[in-house]
């Protein structure tokens, strides 16, 4: 009986220590785990933040090329414009000239006839 009661003297210390290191362990991996939850959960967000940063710079592109576009159809109206306003003063000036010869168009017809007549094959009697 004393063997064992020696024996459990010598190892009473020792179980101590494994009892206590058990504990310290358990709150080590209480940690760990608490840990471990919250460095998924920052890469989860870590994700969602890059993906929105791609959904951001697909999109920035899209608006650059639609602005690039814009502004190519901008200088194609700016020049279509500036052509119709060289047609209007040219339109302009031609209506100032069919006024004039409307004017002019009784005398003309008048004239032109009797050239067709003077010319033509009905000149002999």
């Amino acid at each position: 009986m004393r063997s064992i009661y020696i024996t459990n003297v010598k190892l009473k210390p020792i179980l101590e220590k494994l009892a206590e290191g058990e504990q310290k362990l358990a709150e080590g991996q209480n940690i760990l785990d608490k840990l471990n939850f919250e460095k998924q959960e920052a890469e989860r967000i870590c994700k969602e933040l890059n993906d929105e940063a791609a959904e951001c710079q697909s999109k920035k592109e899209e608006v650059a090329n639609d602005l690039k576009l814009n502004k190519e159809r901008l200088v194609r109206a700016t020049k279509l414009l500036s052509g119709f306003k060289d047609e209007k003063e040219r339109w302009t000036i031609e209506i100032s000239q069919f006024r004039q010869n409307l004017e002019y168009i009784i005398g003309n017809c008048l004239l032109a006839s009797g050239v067709l007549a003077y010319s033509s094959p009905f000149d002999t009697i």
